[in-house]
C-alpha cells in the first residue's frame, strides 16, 4: 500500500512526540509534587506546593521541616515531656543548621545530663553567630554556674569580656567569682598581658587584684583603702568595697562608702553596707536598724533580691525570723515574679536549715506553678545530708533565680576544694 501524498509534503511528526512526551512528563511530575505537597501538608510541615513543586525552592523545604519541629519541641516543652523536646529540637538544628533559636533551645536543654555536648554547642553558637555572641555568653554562663563548673566560667568571663560591654560589671564579678574558687591566679595575669583593648575599668580592677593576692594583708588593704579616680566606672569601686570587707576591714569600707555613695545604685549601697554591718559585731544596732528599713520597703524583686541574697550567704536566725514575719510575696506586681521570689525564700529557708519552711514554701510553688516539683525534695536531701548531695547537683532545680542567689548559694554551700 503506498501513501498518496508526496514525501516533499509529507509533515513530520517527531515535533508532536517531543511535546506530548514533555506534556506527559510535566503532568507526571506536577501530580507526583501533588502527591508529596499532600502529605507533606498533611504531616503538618508549613510549605507551599510551589515550594515542593519548583526546585529553585527545595531549599525550603528543610526551613519547613525545621519549622515543624521547632513547633513540636515547644508543645513538648510546655506538656513537660523533655525529651521529646530534645529530639524534636536535634531534628530541626539537623534540618537548619543557621537556626539560632533552635540550636540555644538545644543547648539549654543539654545542659543539665549531657554538659558535654552543651558546651559543644554553646561554642559552635559563638563561632557561628558572631552577633549573637553576647546572648549565647550570658546564657552559656547560667549553665555553667548552676554545675559550679568555675573554670570554664572564667575562661568564658575572660571572653565576653571584650565583646560584650554592656555586662562587663557582671564579667568582671564572674571572672574573680570563679578565680578565686579556681586559684587560677596566673590567669589574671595573663588576661593583663595580653594586649587586648580592655572597656574601662577592667585593667583597673585586674591589677588591683593581682597586686593583692601578690602581697596580702596591711598592703593589700592600704591599696583598697583609698578613693578610686573620678573617671573610673561604678563597678571598680563596688569590687574596691566589697573587697575591702572580704578582708577584714569592714569600718574602712563604710568610711569610704560614706564618700562613694554617690557613685553607686541605691541598691549596691544597701548590699554593701549590710555586709559591713554584718561583719563588725559592734554595728548590730545599725544593722538591725537598716535591715528593718530594707523590710519596710515596698515588695519589690530588688528587694527580695538583696534580702535573700545576703542573708543566704551570711546567715542570720534573728533577721531571718523577721523576714518570715514581714515578707508578702503575693504582694508581687506578677506571678512570674512571686515565683521567682518564692524560690528566692525557699533558698533562703535552706540556708538556714528550716526544713518545715521550705516544706510549706514548697507547697505554695506546686500549687502556683501546678507542678509537682519534685526536684525540690533534692534541696531538702542537701540539707539533711551535705556530704552526699552537693549544691551543683540540686541548683539546676531550684530555677527560676536570678543570678544574685545563684551566687549567694554557691557561696554558701559549695565548700568542694577547687
Amino acid at each position: 500500500m503506498k501513501c498518496s501524498v508526496i514525501s516533499s509534503e509529507v509533515r513530520p511528526f517527531w515535533g508532536r512526540v517531543l511535546l506530548l512526551f514533555v506534556l506527559c512528563c510535566s503532568f507526571a511530575y506536577f501530580g507526583v509534587a501533588g502527591v508529596i505537597y499532600g502529605f507533606m501538608k498533611k504531616v503538618g510541615y508549613p510549605v507551599t506546593y510551589t515550594i515542593v513543586a519548583l526546585p529553585s525552592n527545595w531549599y525550603q523545604i528543610n526551613l519547613a521541616r525545621a519549622e515543624y519541629f521547632m513547633g513540636k519541641a515547644e508543645k513538648a516543652y510546655q506538656t513537660g515531656d523533655l525529651n521529646e523536646a530534645v529530639i524534636a529540637l536535634s531534628m530541626a538544628y539537623e534540618y537548619d543548621p543557621t537556626n539560632y533559636d533552635a540550636g540555644l533551645s538545644l543547648a539549654k536543654l543539654w545542659q543539665a545530663g549531657r554538659a558535654d555536648l552543651s558546651n559543644h554547642l554553646y561554642e559552635r553558637l559563638m563561632l557561628e553567630h558572631p552577633a549573637e555572641q553576647p546572648r549565647t555568653a550570658q546564657t552559656w554562663l547560667r549553665a555553667l554556674l548552676l554545675r559550679a563548673d568555675y573554670s570554664a566560667i572564667e575562661v568564658l568571663a575572660a571572653r565576653a569580656i571584650e565583646f560584650d560591654p554592656e555586662f562587663v560589671p557582671a564579667w568582671i564579678h564572674e571572672l574573680l567569682f570563679s578565680n578565686e574558687r579556681s586559684g587560677n591566679t596566673p590567669l589574671l595575669t595573663r588576661i593583663l598581658q595580653s594586649g587586648a583593648d580592655f572597656p574601662p575599668g577592667v585593667r583597673e580592677v585586674l591589677t588591683l587584684e593581682t597586686e593583692i593576692r601578690a602581697r596580702p594583708g596591711n598592703y593589700a588593704r592600704n591599696l583598697l583603702g583609698h578613693p578610686p579616680p573620678a573617671d573610673v566606672p561604678s563597678f571598680v569601686v563596688y569590687y574596691q568595697l566589697r573587697r575591702l570587707i572580704g578582708l577584714g576591714n569592714p569600718d574602712k569600707a563604710l568610711e569610704l562608702l560614706q564618700s562613694l555613695s554617690t557613685r553607686l545604685s541605691d541598691r549596691d549601697g544597701i548590699a554593701l553596707k549590710l555586709k559591713a554591718f554584718s561583719a563588725d559585731l559592734s554595728r548590730r544596732a545599725e544593722y538591725a536598724r537598716l535591715f528593718e528599713q530594707v523590710l519596710a520597703l515596698e515588695p519589690s524583686m530588688s528587694q527580695i533580691k538583696v534580702i535573700c541574697a545576703h542573708l543566704i550567704a551570711s546567715p542570720d536566725p534573728t533577721l531571718y525570723n523577721r523576714v518570715k514575719q514581714r515578707i508578702d510575696l503575693m504582694r508581687l506586681p506578677t506571678p512570674g515574679e512571686q515565683i521567682t521570689g518564692l524560690m528566692g525564700l525557699f533558698s533562703l529557708s535552706a540556708a538556714h536549715k528550716d526544713l518545715p519552711h521550705m516544706s510549706q514554701l514548697a507547697s505554695i510553688l506546686r500549687q502556683e506553678t501546678g507542678s509537682k516539683f519534685n526536684a525540690l525534695n533534692g534541696a531538702e536531701a542537701m540539707i539533711r545530708d551535705p556530704e552526699r548531695v552537693r549544691i551543683d547537683m540540686v541548683l539546676s532545680t531550684l530555677q527560676p533565680m536570678s543570678l544574685d542567689l545563684i551566687y549567694a548559694m554557691l557561696e554558701r554551700f559549695d565548700s568542694r576544694e577547687s
